[in-house]
């Protein structure tokens, strides 16, 4: 699976955004949100025929080494939140509810240096 990516500055923010392709076709995507003191992942998508693929382990590879990298995942989503557990996510704060009636909880990753200085 190739990607590309690009990048987009905004006024309080730099959002970079990962495009994944097979065979010229898009399958999938993620931002990473840059702010002021933390960093976002969201959108981590992949087309319905794709899935199953682990295509999403390619994906997670390619994110950089933030310092603090924070996601919210739907509360229902099991797959997605045992993805980002394997990749060193832990469940932060309680749960949103968003206008459209799911829950979410907020998860983040942090580099083991930070973890330990704790």
């Amino acid at each position: 699976m190739k990607y590309i990516t690009y990048s987009q500055q905004w006024d309080i923010h730099v959002s970079h955004h990962y495009i994944f392709f097979i065979d010229e076709k898009v399958v999938a995507s993620y931002v990473i949100s840059e702010m002021k003191k933390r960093t976002y992942l969201s959108g981590f998508y992949i087309q319905p025929q794709f899935r199953g693929l682990k295509l999403s382990f390619e994906m997670m590879d390619t994110i950089p080494p933030y310092k603090n990298l924070w996601l919210k995942v739907r509360c229902d989503n099991l797959i997605a939140k045992k993805l980002y557990s394997k990749y060193g996510f832990t469940k932060v704060r309680g749960y949103d509810e968003e206008d459209n009636g799911f829950m979410y909880e907020w998860m983040r990753k942090k580099k083991l240096k930070d973890i330990l200085d704790d």
